[in-house]
């Protein structure tokens, strides 16, 4: 989740959630920076420290985590774009969007695509081409088997996930699986 900077050097900025890679829609990433998270770090090494990153926080702006490492984060700086929702949708090729349920949301794209989307990961993508490919996003909990098990026949066995399909073996679930 997006943290809007309330001021320049907000600490409130720490509260930033992890967003992935991807830009979120209606934002456009300005800068990443590559930040120490373990409290170890010293001045002038690659990652900046704490302090050093809140001196480039800035009012109005919006931060999220990128990417994790074991001692440090990329985080990356947002700027809200200045659209409406259907400037947004034809930006990025959308015919229909909705939301169906707490953090999940339904699209259709105009190149045939239809996306179930859980916070800012695609769990299930249609293709044009009839496949279906799913994805966790690495993160298997429980909200997430319970959106994929809506269209899909999911079930966990062990702490594995495993898709059932009519008429065939049972196969372990991986991201990126193409049905």
């Amino acid at each position: 989740m997006l943290y809007r900077a309330k001021q320049d050097e907000d600490e409130g900025v720490f509260k930033c959630g992890k967003i992935g890679q991807e830009t979120p829609l209606g934002y456009e990433k300005t800068r990443d920076f590559f930040v120490d998270n373990s409290g170890f770090g010293t001045r002038g090494e690659m990652a900046l420290v704490l302090d050093d990153f809140l001196k480039v926080v800035k009012k109005g702006y919006f931060y999220g985590i990128t990417s994790c490492g074991q001692f440090q984060v990329y985080i990356g700086e947002f700027k809200k774009l200045k659209v409406t929702r259907k400037e947004l949708h034809d930006i990025n090729g959308i015919k229909t969007s909705k939301k169906i349920t707490n953090n999940t949301r339904y699209t259709e794209y105009l190149d045939g695509r239809r996306v179930l989307r859980l916070h800012n990961t695609d769990i299930i993508t249609w293709t044009a081409e009839g496949k279906i490919i799913l994805n966790s996003g690495g993160y298997r909990t429980h909200t997430t088997k319970n959106r994929l098990h809506r269209y899909i026949n999911i079930y966990q066995k062990n702490y594995n996930w495993y898709i059932r399909q009519e008429g065939k073996p049972d196969i372990e679930f991986f991201d990126g699986i193409e049905l």
